[in-house]
């Protein structure tokens, strides 16, 4: 069984000529192992296209961010020019105890933690809250889908590393990128796991589709 191995690795990475298979095997042997050399060449090509697939969606997921941050900065800087410098701390004291508040070291931080109450798992706006201006609603809403974003870039992160993906310093510095407020994540937390197992599955294999018809690489070209 070993020699089979070997030999369907030797072949699948040209150092043995699949015409000279017959002189070290037998006939009804050489076809099993050339069946063999086609599912391993098959199954390389599938891990090779799921990886390429979740390069595509971490950077996408990245470009996300950076767009939601951007909104948000855009959002923020209309408020406090009407209302002041001081508006999110002022906002937050509405809505968040001053032990909550003492608890954040950033503005970013404040922002995080009132999007946390502020949406259900689902984004939609729970009671208690619709007194807020409109456009800060709109600035929590970016902040607590951003949060999602982070979640799922990670998610895809540690994926790909699961699945012998190279950690490439680009990569590295995009990782970066998916930070996630532990708050935020323990409240998704039960969210993420109902159903995991069904929705990482359909997810794996529309990524693959997708990528296939956007032109990516296709089993047929190894």
């Amino acid at each position: 069984m070993r020699k089979q191995t070997d030999l369907v690795q030797q072949v699948w990475s040209g150092l043995v000529d699949p015409s000279q298979l017959s002189i070290r095997v037998g006939g009804a042997e050489m076809v099993r192992l050339m069946d063999q050399v086609r599912e391993t060449k098959a199954k390389a090509g599938r891990d090779t296209q799921y990886l390429l697939a979740m390069l595509d969606d971490i950077e996408r997921a990245a470009d996300e961010i950076g767009a939601a941050n951007e909104r948000i900065q855009k959002g923020l800087s209309a408020l406090k020019e009407e209302y002041g410098d001081d508006y999110v701390r002022v906002v937050a004291s509405s809505v968040l105890t001053d032990e909550e508040i003492a608890g954040c070291e950033t503005e970013d931080d404040i922002l995080i933690l009132m999007a946390g109450k502020a949406f259900d798992e689902d984004g939609n706006l729970r009671p208690g809250f619709e007194h807020l201006d409109p456009r800060m609603i709109e600035v929590l809403s970016e902040v607590h889908e951003r949060e999602k974003l982070k979640l799922e870039g990670a998610a895809l992160v540690e994926e790909y590393q699961a699945n012998g993906g190279e950690m490439t310093p680009e990569l590295e510095e995009r990782a970066k990128t998916f930070g996630v407020d532990a708050s935020f994540k323990n409240r998704l937390e039960l969210e993420r796991e109902a159903g995991a197992s069904e929705l990482v599955e359909t997810a794996n294999n529309a990524r693959i589709d997708e990528y296939t018809r956007s032109g990516g690489l296709n089993l047929s070209d190894l």
